[in-house]
């Protein structure tokens, strides 16, 4: 009986705390919602071979900053307008449809494992695990595959480790990244737009990952952010 009971409670936590993962997805649909097509739903496509691809490809315009700037300037740049810089890794994801039903964003869930910065109202300890909402993912509908993908927009991938440049969202106790580094391999991993000229992406090639970090913890102790 005992085991029944704790069985009973176990699934009933289970299930609250899915549908609290699921009210916030809705929420963070409104953060995503430009990459919506007009004239174009899910609804009126149909499969291929069992997948609806809502991929897109889009054009940026980016602009290299005159005169360039370097590594302390570029990582004070992206600190000040951050609300959190953390090292993570990505757990698990929870995807839906855009308002519009023409693109898929994602809910991530990433566990914290070294905070730099957090001048959030969210929790972003070590070991705490929270919420980035992406643009981009893949879900199932009807038995039919939808995936949409980005190449300007390079996605989080299960089981990589990133540091995050974090604006907080309190409204959703979620938080959007940008920019964004995989640092699974020990190597710099820019995750931006190859299109994108920010100075970052130079540093990335030529730091080592131990030498990035020092820089980054340096930059906010000097500028108190």
């Amino acid at each position: 009986m005992a085991i029944g009971i704790v069985g009973a409670v176990l699934c009933a936590q289970d299930d609250a705390k899915d549908r609290l993962a699921r009210q916030r997805l809705e929420k963070n649909a409104q953060f995503v919602i430009w990459h919506d097509l007009p004239n174009r739903r899910i609804e009126n496509m149909k499969p291929y071979a069992g997948v609806i691809d809502l991929s897109q490809d889009m054009i940026n315009d980016y602009a290299a900053p005159f005169p360039p700037l370097n590594l302390e300037q570029e990582l004070y740049k992206n600190a000040k307008r951050s609300d959190a810089i953390v090292i993570g890794t990505a757990l698990g994801k929870l995807s839906a449809l855009t308002p519009g039903h023409s693109y898929v964003y994602s809910d991530w869930t990433i566990k914290v494992s070294r905070v730099f910065k957090n001048v959030s109202k969210i929790g972003a300890a070590p070991g705490d695990e929270i919420t980035v909402v992406e643009p981009g993912g893949d879900l199932t509908i009807d038995g039919v595959h939808v995936q949409a993908h980005n190449k300007s927009e390079p996605e989080l991938t299960l089981g990589h480790e990133y540091i995050l440049y974090l604006k907080a969202h309190p409204e959703s106790s979620s938080f959007q990244g940008y920019p964004r580094i995989d640092v699974t391999a020990g190597k710099l991993d820019l995750l931006l737009d190859p299109r994108d000229p920010t100075p970052l992406r130079e540093f990335c090639q030529s730091i080592s990952m131990d030498a990035f970090l020092a820089a980054v913890q340096n930059n906010l102790a000097e500028q108190r952010l």
